[in-house]
């Protein structure tokens, strides 16, 4: 059996009783604290051949990567707007090969399985509960069968934090109340929890450093799992955040991820994985890998007039999909609307060559009821510092693909050769 012959059998059988498939999974997302999540009731299924191929690119994407920041802490040409106060620590990650922690690559596959990189986000937990709640969900389906495997990111996560979980003390994993992915981390730490593992969220307020110590009320901390620095220094945030920025900066906790790991985020140092000074430290095939699968990326200003076939426009400092226009998507009025509020943003824009996306069809709910939609897809290949810890999808009606914007996330899964 092929990828596409077990797809065909597998939305034949949803089909078959769509109101039934739809509670049964929209009830087993509900269980799992996962009903924010949009369902899309079929997983990515590939073959043995094509999961060693993606893995071998998101090797070589990591490894492109520890070079672009060695090379960028030497010669920092790329303004990155460090937080004030953290540019040191900053600089000392990039150049010690420590700045990546765990890392997700976002990458876009062409109707030819032509693999093409697209983003860099390191340093961020989210998505990986939501991950395990959708395959959990997926298991709940009497017929979703055998012969298919799957690495679960949330738990090689899991090992990556605690080698040992049931020696590793209080595990916290800091959330903002309320923010959009509480409930994702929520479902990571369940994960981490049936591992062995400690662990709790809390909010960065809860916490309270004294005496050279971390505390969550009267338990000593061990380790904190932070999100984003950027959400924790935020304005509305920073005082919140005051006991964990201290405790850090002591070495009184130890934190996952890197403080470095914010300068892998900026999209600008992508253009770095063609220069030739990067090249020269990697082995050749990695070097072949990236020459073959990363696409031109170049500061908006660079560019007199971009055309809106060509390019996409994104902030270097983006996420959540926000602020990215993709442009044979869009009419010419839009893409140049797009290019004069990146102008006036005074944020930094880059343009990424264009590359068409692979698109599916997918059962989506639609007026209340499932029914085939086609769907932009984006893959997500994991780094656990330098273990790869597996992939996920996510799917969405519109070309620019984030759960934040009502798009889905489901696993990968290998069919059994």
């Amino acid at each position: 059996m092929t990828p596409a012959q077990w797809r065909h059998s597998f939305l034949a059988s949803v089909l078959a009783a769509p109101e039934r498939s739809l509670a049964c999974f929209s009830e087993a997302l509900e269980r799992q604290g996962a009903g924010a999540l949009t369902p899309m009731l079929c997983p990515v299924v590939i073959d043995s051949e094509t999961r060693a191929r993606f893995e071998g690119l998101v090797r070589a994407w990591h490894a492109g990567m520890h070079e672009v920041l060695r090379a960028w802490a030497r010669e920092p040409t790329e303004p990155l707007g460090l937080p004030v106060g953290l540019e040191a620590r900053v600089f000392s990650d990039a150049l010690n090969g420590t700045a990546l922690g765990s890392t997700r690559y976002d990458f876009v596959v062409d109707a030819e399985g032509r693999a093409t990189l697209i983003e860099c986000q390191a340093g961020d937990p989210s998505g990986m509960g939501m991950e395990e709640a959708s395959a959990t969900a997926f298991a709940s389906l009497e017929f979703f069968g055998k012969g298919l495997t799957r690495t679960s990111v949330s738990t090689s996560f899991c090992h990556f934090v605690a080698p040992n979980p049931a020696t590793a003390g209080l595990v916290v994993f800091v959330i903002h109340r309320g923010a959009f992915v509480e409930w994702d981390v929520n479902r990571l730490v369940a994960v981490c929890r049936a591992e062995g593992m400690d662990a709790v969220a809390a909010d960065p307020s809860e916490l309270r450093f004294a005496d050279g110590t971390l505390w969550l009320g009267a338990r000593r901390v061990s380790k904190v799992v932070r999100d984003s620095i950027e959400e924790l220094l935020a304005p509305e945030h920073a005082e919140a955040s005051q006991a964990l920025m201290a405790a850090w900066a002591a070495n009184a906790v130890e934190v996952v991820n890197p403080i470095g790991s914010i300068a892998a985020d900026h999209k600008v140092l992508l253009r770095r994985l063609h220069d030739s000074a990067v090249h020269q430290q990697l082995p050749g095939e990695v070097v072949e890998r990236l020459r073959e699968t990363v696409p031109q990326t170049v500061l908006l200003e660079s560019v007199p007039t971009p055309s809106r076939h060509e390019w996409v426009l994104k902030p270097s400092d983006g996420y959540g999909g926000f602020d990215i226009t993709i442009g044979p998507s869009v009419s010419d009025v839009e893409w140049s609307g797009a290019l004069d509020a990146a102008r006036r943003s005074r944020r930094q824009f880059l343009l990424q060559t264009f590359v068409r996306a692979e698109r599916a069809e997918f059962p989506v709910v639609v007026e209340g009821r499932l029914a085939l939609r086609p769907q932009f897809l984006v893959l997500s290949g994991w780094m656990h510092g330098e273990r790869f810890g597996g992939f996920y999808a996510r799917a969405h009606q519109r070309a620019v693909v984030n759960v934040h914007q009502g798009g889905g996330l489901m696993p990968i899964y290998t069919l059994a050769s």
